[in-house]
């Protein structure tokens, strides 16, 4: 099983051995925070959000080689798409199982995303 850390900034990977497997940004974005999915070499990583204005899906998953398999669907929200300033992104990454990611938005709309699509299973308004 491969094991990965977050170092500057960093995902880093290693194989079972030590070795290097993979090491860089998903995204060309810095790492917040990593959870391995269980019975499986791939992790659940959240990006840090850009300064960029607009909406920003910033949990993937990704194996092993660094290869991005999904990035997660944002969910809709009371006043979506009203205004020029939407900037939605995901702000917490609570549990990851084998079947499903909790996370929370910015827009305060927590979420259940599938971990093999990273499609919304369940969402919540709760700002």
């Amino acid at each position: 099983m491969a094991k990965y850390s977050l170092q500057g900034g960093e995902l880093v990977v290693l194989g079972d051995d030590g070795s290097s497997l993979w090491r860089g940004r998903p995204m060309n974005q810095a790492v917040g925070r990593i959870e391995v999915v269980p019975a499986s070499d791939d992790a659940i990583v959240l990006l840090k959000r850009p300064s960029t204005s607009g909406d920003f899906s910033n949990i993937v998953r990704v194996g092993p080689d660094g290869a991005i398999r999904w990035i997660a669907e944002l969910p809709d929200y009371p006043g979506k798409g009203t205004s020029a300033s939407t900037q939605d992104s995901y702000v917490a990454l609570d549990t990851v199982t084998k079947s499903a990611i909790h996370a929370h938005s910015w827009s305060g709309v927590q979420v259940w995303l599938d971990t093999s699509t990273g499609k919304i299973a369940n969402a919540m308004f709760v700002k």
